[in-house]
């Protein structure tokens, strides 16, 4: 086991892979088991282990078990996500958020329905 330092991964991959500054895209017949470090990663096949990335995206195919770091996700319906899951500060560089982040501030909170149990209909 060791360390890979690429690009796009569309085979078996075990070990880490590193692209501090660029995207790591695994395909959908991809599969990595390790660690994931880039800017921006989109997964469309299988990822068994921890990931951190400013930019995660898992497609409809895709999947990560284990744990992601991320500022930024998205998730297509499909997509699945287990494991450990936290969200990182946005970079510091004065980079803006993506405009799918900002769109959502205009989101609401509401509160869950709460069912009481009682079938009265009042």
């Amino acid at each position: 086991m060791g360390e890979i330092f690429v690009s796009r991964g569309c085979g078996q991959v075990t070990g880490d892979i590193t692209a501090p500054e660029g995207t790591v895209v695994v395909s959908g017949r991809g599969s990595v088991e390790g660690k994931i470090t880039c800017q921006r990663l989109e997964v469309n096949g299988e990822v068994r282990g921890m990931c951190t990335a400013g930019n995660a995206e898992i497609g409809a195919t895709g999947s990560v078990t284990g744990g992601l770091r991320y500022w930024s996700l998205t998730v297509q319906p499909g997509g699945g996500l287990c494991g450990e899951i936290s969200q990182q500060d946005p970079p510091s560089d004065g980079a803006e958020l993506p405009e799918k982040l900002v769109q959502r501030k205009d989101i609401r909170k509401t509160s869950p329905a709460v069912d009481s149990g009682d079938d009265s209909g009042q």
